[in-house]
């Protein structure tokens, strides 16, 4: 199921609008209700061990890259499948949606 508009993921997190989509997951646009910004919340919708695994390495790499073509990753977290948002999402090895948040990078103004 996709994340739809007005859904809270791990109680700061809230889903505004899709971005767009492809084969493996989905970006939406999103608003960090702790830090008061704009954010785009990747999904990955494979749901595999290993899977979670790669989008975890990702998640961890690109934190801790700075670069302007680079997305700005602000945290990770795995959510289970059917969890009523605002309840403890966070759960060990049961399927659910990888997603994690990147800060929207604003063009200069000349």
């Amino acid at each position: 199921m996709p994340l739809q508009p007005g859904m809270i993921l791990e109680n700061r997190y809230r889903v505004e609008s899709l971005l767009g989509q492809g084969g493996m997951g989905a970006v939406y646009k999103a608003f960090d209700q702790r830090l008061r910004m704009a954010v785009a919340l990747k999904e990955n919708s494979l749901v595999t061990l290993d899977a979670r695994a790669q989008f975890e390495r990702e998640a961890l790499t690109l934190a801790r890259l700075h670069h302007s073509n680079l997305p700005t990753v602000t945290d990770h977290f795995i959510t289970a499948d059917g969890a009523v948002p605002g309840d403890d999402l966070h759960r060990g090895h049961q399927p659910g949606r990888s997603c994690w948040p990147a800060a929207v990078k604003r063009q200069p103004r000349c």
